[in-house]
């Protein structure tokens, strides 16, 4: 091993270490079950101060339950169960009931962590006295009897769910949808109020902002079998609140809309995000949203149905392949005591005499009692804490749950949260998304310090027992927890690894089968070490047996190779001594597949026009940054290959320029998401084209002879040197298929094909011979620019070890934006052709160079 070889594996032990954090993955238990909770007809409605009673049924009540849960030897499990109900809250009578008559049809399962959350539509039923908003007439369903129903249903889904769990797999993604709208309006005086008017000389806007993310999780049985997913959406479902029927609001329409796209089996766990001062209403362009609905023939619920489905879906296009699994799930719960609010004086003279008021009237007239009863208790609670509040100061117990699942977390609280505390809580959150879910409880309004000074329902202190102080606990309690989640764990891990690097690909031969090299060192002394490979997502790869990897004398170095087909994996190592394992780490995304590296010039380098990156969490590179100065100043004028990134390997995602030389993702990242997809494996890109040169000029910088050219530095060996320093630098680690030659366009002027064609062959021959390896493939594309450019190439697919590309006459004059250079749809045109042209035959005859070596 060369001292430069070895300063490349140590710094990979760094990123190794990195992805150690805390928590472990395990291997993820899925299960998945739904119950119509609509109680007997009629049934008294919660929701609104007056009395209502539903004698009919617009769209069914549902709960729909996902059951989580993770196994292993080496880890100690969790698990969580989410309810999401179509209710307006969660009341404790409901809560304890729900989490009694489970424990005592699943002994042993930890009640505390089922979590059941409201989608706070104002057209479900009163679930008990806590929540009793009027007197409940004689013929309507009792309270107890309502409770009773709803309880068990949604004990029968639990235990469906919790009983159905299979192995499985998630992934996690965003979008958006424009469905919560801010609804208090601020005035000149400094007043707001809830869905108060906006069309009057003294409106000054809305009070706070907008939250139109969609955050998404999707679960997946082991054959591939699309199980459930949660969507978080910023908005209570309450499009239809001021009705007397049964309705489930716009969740009922969203999860319409996504069984017919996805299938009728899917769960769909709707959570409602912080969200207490939005509404689903538009406060101040309703007439332009009515007549745009009218003339789409659409309901209001119908078009948000429609976009969450529209966002969940281009949400689901993007990762569906990204699955994890084993994962780490970490289920973390705390009770918060939050202070109530203080009640002034005169708060509390105003609330007595009103609530004093409705008395009277009831009394009067009891036929208004259905009308006034709400609001005389309204008052009348808030009298009754301010007579407290010097002598027994209360407070309010929230539950909340944390819940990591792999990059991703979900933190749950009981109120209707103010979304911009959900926004402080995302912000500050360690986790890639953030899944703040709110109503896991019969919390009411926590506002803002902001929406306090406004005044108005939803913050005056009838509606609100906490205020902005418990807010800032709430948020910094939960960060707190978030934090601890992705905090290293004390104990010291035993195994340090060097080799592999998450995201780096291995070559895979002919037959589908390729070697993970593994090296690292134990920090004690080891009998011995393991290592095995576990594949990401079933179908994509096989999980391999534990491996002994040989030792050095000392007992504590190790190195080897674990051999698989071609897949996307997780490296797991881990260390015996005395009959006893000492250690487990694991390296994520290490792939078996095909490494490629691109030579030509601007139609390969890229340039100003881009298309999306890959997709596929599969397709990887080493990124660039054209802009650093090392590279800009340095590289480009050494041609050093230590000015080059080091091989620290990524996604091939949007705007990621390809390493040594590419000019952003261009088409190759979407060109590697196809072979990705057509060959069922991993691919990592290198690009090492030039913009501008010719094939002399690749032919005599491989020989270091240099010729004159405006911005080609034929002195340091451009653009030659960035195959070599490629070779050098990344793809001795890696192997590599084959060179993608897309040349040509710029050998217009040369009429003798003989002489292009000893171009081709002079910098191939060097090129295999810089390798080591004489069999080193190369693709060449085709075109028509002359025939003598043509027949050059058509020469070359006959050479041994070479092989047709695409041909580029197959692409249209709207393809070329000049007549060269590749428009937008030429560039999905030519990541097709790309891909096409690596047929079976392809990958059957060619033989990829692999490193032999181990590290």
């Amino acid at each position: 091993m060369t001292r430069r070889l070895f300063f490349i594996l140590i710094t990979g032990l760094l990123s190794v270490s990195r992805l150690l954090a805390a928590g472990e993955s395990g291997e993820l238990l899925v299960g998945t079950a739904s119950n119509r909770i609509t109680p007997p007809l009629p049934v008294a409605l919660l929701g609104q101060f007056h009395m209502r009673i539903a004698h009919t049924e617009e769209s069914p009540l549902m709960v729909h339950v996902l059951a989580l849960e993770t196994r292993g030897k080496q880890i100690t499990g969790d698990m969580a169960i989410f309810a999401s109900c179509d209710l307006t809250v969660i009341t404790p009578s409901l809560i304890n009931r729900v989490r009694r008559l489970t424990g005592e049809r699943i002994p042993g399962l930890d009640v505390n962590k089922i979590i059941l959350t409201a989608t706070h539509t104002h057209t479900a039923p009163v679930l008990g006295n806590e929540n009793l908003r009027y007197p409940i007439p004689e013929g309507v369903t009792s309270l107890d009897s309502t409770l009773a129903f709803v309880s068990g249903q949604i004990t029968d889904a639990i235990v469906r769910a919790w009983e159905s769990r299979e192995r499985g797999s998630v992934t996690w993604g965003l979008s958006q949808a424009a469905i919560g709208h801010n609804r208090r309006s601020v005035y000149a005086d400094g007043s707001a109020s809830m869905y108060g008017g906006t069309h009057v000389p003294s409106f000054r806007g809305m009070e706070s902002g907008e939250d139109h993310d969609v955050n998404t999780l999707f679960f997946w049985n082991g054959q591939g079998k699309l199980l459930a997913m949660g969507i978080n959406v910023a908005c209570p479902a309450q499009e239809v609140e001021n009705r007397s029927t049964v309705n489930a609001d716009y969740w009922h329409e969203a999860r319409r809309e996504l069984n017919a796209r996805f299938g009728d089996e899917v769960g769909i766990i709707a959570w409602n995000a912080a969200s207490g001062d939005q509404s689903p209403r538009p406060m101040y362009r309703g007439p332009a949203v009515e007549r745009m609905l009218r003339l789409a023939g659409k309901t209001p619920m119908e078009e948000m149905g429609r976009r969450i489905a529209d966002a969940v879906e281009d949400a689901y296009r993007i990762v569906q392949h990204d699955r994890h699994a084993p994962v780490i799930l970490e289920h973390k719960m705390d009770s918060l005591s939050l202070p109530f609010r203080m009640i002034s004086e005169a708060e509390y003279i105003q609330a007595k005499a009103e609530c004093e008021r409705l008395a009277a009237e009831i009394a009067a007239d009891p036929e208004r009692a259905k009308d006034l009863y709400a609001p005389m208790h309204w008052f009348g609670d808030a009298a009754r804490r301010y007579e407290l509040q010097e002598t027994e100061p209360q407070r309010f117990d929230a539950e909340i749950h944390v819940l990591r699942i792999g990059d991703v977390v979900i933190c749950t609280n009981p109120f209707e949260l103010f979304l911009n505390y959900g926004i402080q809580i995302q912000g500050r959150s360690k986790a890639l998304q953030t899944f703040v879910v709110q109503l896991a409880g019969a919390g009411n309004y926590v506002p803002t310090e902001e929406a306090i000074r406004g005044g108005g329902y939803s913050v005056i202190m009838q509606s609100s027992f906490v205020g902005a102080e418990g807010g800032r606990m709430l948020v910094d309690r939960t960060v707190e927890l978030i934090d601890d989640l992705w905090r290293p764990r004390q104990k010291a891990a035993q195994l340090e690894l060097i080799s592999p690097r998450t995201r780096i690909v291995f070559q895979r031969n002919s037959q589908n089968r390729g070697a993970v090299r593994v090296a690292g060192r134990a920090k004690k002394e080891v009998e011995r070490v393991e290592a095995r490979l576990v594949a990401r997502v079933t179908g994509q790869g096989t999980t391999t047996g534990w491996t002994a990897l040989p030792m050095e004398a000392s007992g504590n170095t190790f190195s080897g190779r674990i051999e698989g087909p071609g897949g996307w994996y997780d490296l797991e190592v881990r260390s015996w001594q005395a009959g006893e394992i000492t250690d487990v780490v694991r390296v994520e995304r290490v792939g078996i597949g095909e490494v490629f590296l691109i030579v030509g010039h601007s139609v390969a380098q890229g340039g100003a026009i881009n298309i999306d990156g890959a997709y596929d969490d599969r397709v990887n590179t080493v990124r660039l940054d054209e802009k650093e100065e090392r590279f800009d100043q340095m590289y480009l004028t050494t041609g050093d290959p230590a000015y080059l990134p080091e091989p620290v390997f990524v996604h091939a995602g949007t705007g990621v320029a390809h390493a040594p030389f590419g000019h952003s993702n261009y088409f190759w990242s979407k060109f590697g998401e196809y072979v990705a997809q057509k060959e069922n494996v991993p691919v990592l890109l290198f690009n090492a084209a030039f913009g501008g040169t010719s094939l002399e000029h690749w032919a005599k910088s491989s020989q270091g002879v240099q010729f004159e050219h405006g911005f080609v530095r034929s002195a340091i060996r451009m653009p030659y040197i960035n195959v070599l320093n490629a070779f050098r630098k990344y793809i001795h680690l890696t192997g590599v298929r084959a060179l993608l030659a897309d040349q040509g366009a710029n050998d217009a002027g040369q009429k003798d094909p003989d002489v292009i064609f000893q171009y081709y062959r002079t910098f191939l021959d060097q090129a295999r011979k810089d390798l080591g390896y004489s069999r080193l493939a190369l693709v060449v594309n085709r075109q028509s620019q002359t025939p003598a450019v043509r027949q050059a190439q058509e020469r070359m697919i006959r050479e041994k070890d070479c092989f047709p590309g695409p041909d580029y006459d197959l692409l249209s004059p709207a393809d070329r934006y000049d007549g060269l250079h590749l428009s937008e749809a030429g560039l999905f045109h030519a990541a097709r052709l790309w891909a096409n042209a690596l047929d079976p035959a392809f990958y059957r005859r060619s033989q990829p160079w692999i490193p032999s070596e181990t590290p």
